[in-house]
């Protein structure tokens, strides 16, 4: 699938300063993580936001965050599973 915008939620941060985002997707976290998947927000992600991508298709919270954005490509770090484990 693609990035979806509607699924992509600022929740935290202000300013110019760093902020946080909530995604939600079924695509796996590595085409998440993937060059310019987030294209599409390439105008609102900046370096270093970061990024809580939830799979809408099973109980999984991965962070990641933007490493690179220089207004025509994008990409995020391949990011950290959180569990329970």
């Amino acid at each position: 699938m693609a990035f979806d915008y509607d699924k992509l939620s600022r929740i935290g941060g202000m300013g110019d300063a760093q902020k946080v985002y909530a995604y939600a997707s079924s695509d796996s976290i590595a085409t998440v993580t993937g060059s310019d998947y987030f294209l599409p927000a390439i105008n609102e992600l900046q370096v270093n936001d970061v990024i809580f991508v939830s799979d809408s298709d099973a109980a999984a919270v991965t962070v990641t965050f933007v490493k690179t954005n220089n207004g025509t490509t994008i990409d995020c770090a391949s990011g950290t599973a959180l569990g329970d484990s």
